[in-house]
């Protein structure tokens, strides 16, 4: 069945974005973009798609939108990756409009029906224009673009500063350049919203809050190792709405919001839809973790009731399960909201689970339990013998 073109995103919006962005030209070889890309920013009167008696499912293969038509310049992933909706393939109903509003009562939540209206930032104070998840996305990739181009020029670096934390763990130069040059991009165009980082904390105190981790895998970026991303998302009263994780050395991007489903690019190849397995027994399962440590007793368990079991790792791990190469995910211990947060979206639109291992929501757990969900009950039932 023929499919309708569905229009881009104006190039007026896009240049909204910080000007810091574009510092990421100096990584732009890496991705190359389509004339059409499915990332969840929706069209000013996005109309029921054509597609849209396929799945409301995130979006299967034959759902995702790949073109080979246009100028394939080499550019920055961001410029591809904000031009077409997956909520219009899905026959939802969007509104692109920034909404004043007076700031009182309870934030607006995002519907999970057919329509996805703006949020709301409550305030005492101010009237209050917020943009929608779409523009929300469209900026967090924008910040994923600038945060390469730092992290790619320090990567490998003979003289990279490196400085040991309290917690003993590793930062570098270009760990706190990344979050303080997000900072200034938020701040200067999410003014009111909170901010969490790893290197510099809390700031703020609005129920809408983006959550950074500047390079997760600091130790892998140290030793040269490439599995290491920089992770952005964005948490409205504490629920994680849209995630980005960027892996440049990879040449890999994952991104994902509320209702718009999972995608992902590889070295600029038009983006595609992510999807968890359909694996349903433990013992046909491949099981990913990040170390041994804080679960010694737990692990060898968990390793004899799975087929497979390696140590992807960190970030990684989860974008494995959400791309249905993997199956389970563990990270039993010491982990942050920077660590999981970007992660929850895209494993969720994905169609997997992500929990705590004790099965509490994963954002402030401490620890990630990721599965194609088909799996997940029996995981955490072993995860707590």
């Amino acid at each position: 069945m023929g499919r309708k073109r569905l229009p881009g995103i104006p190039r007026s919006t896009s240049q909204k974005a910080s000007s810091t962005a574009k510092n990421a030209r100096a990584i732009s070889g890496i991705f190359a973009p389509s004339s059409e890309c499915a990332c969840g920013r929706p069209t000013r009167a996005a109309k029921r798609s054509p597609v849209s008696s396929l799945s409301t499912e995130s979006p299967t293969e034959t759902q995702a939108i790949s073109t080979t038509s246009g100028p394939n310049r080499r550019e920055n992933l961001g410029q591809q990756a904000i031009k077409i909706a997956p909520s219009a393939l899905r026959g939802i109903s969007t509104t692109t409009e920034w909404t004043t509003k007076a700031c009182t009562g309870s934030p607006n939540k995002v519907s999970r029906g057919k329509s996805i209206t703006t949020n709301i930032l409550v305030t005492d104070r101010f009237q209050c224009v917020t943009p929608d998840l779409a523009a929300d996305l469209e900026l967090a990739i924008s910040m994923a673009d600038t945060a390469d181009a730092i992290t790619m020029a320090h990567f490998q670096s003979l003289d990279l500063v490196i400085d040991t934390k309290p917690d003993l763990t590793p930062v570098t130069e270009a760990d706190l350049q990344v979050e303080q040059t997000l900072r200034a991009s938020l701040s200067e165009q999410r003014a009111l919203d909170s901010m969490l980082g790893e290197e510099f904390g809390v700031t703020g105190a609005s129920n809408r809050q983006w959550i950074i981790d500047p390079i997760d895998g600091t130790k892998n970026f140290v030793r040269g190792v490439p599995v290491w991303a920089t992770l952005i998302a964005l948490a409205i009263d504490d629920e994680v709405v849209l995630g980005v994780v960027s892996a440049p050395a990879l040449g890999r991007r994952w991104w994902a919001r509320l209702g718009g489903g999972a995608w992902q690019s590889t070295f600029g190849a038009p983006a595609t839809g992510l999807r968890v397995s359909s694996v349903r027994s433990l013992a046909d399962a491949s099981l990913s973790y990040s170390d041994s440590v804080g679960w010694e007793s737990t692990l060898p368990k968990l390793a004899a009731a799975t087929w497979r079991q390696r140590a992807y790792g960190d970030f990684w791990s989860h974008m494995l399960v959400a791309e249905g190469a993997v199956d389970i995910a563990v990270e039993p211990a010491d982990l942050r909201p920077w660590d999981v947060a970007a992660l929850i979206p895209i494993v969720t639109e994905a169609g997997g689970q992500i929990t705590a291992i004790d099965g509490t929501p994963a954002l402030r757990g401490g620890s990630a339990a990721a599965s194609n969900g088909l799996l997940h009950e029996d995981l955490l039932r072993l995860l707590a013998t």
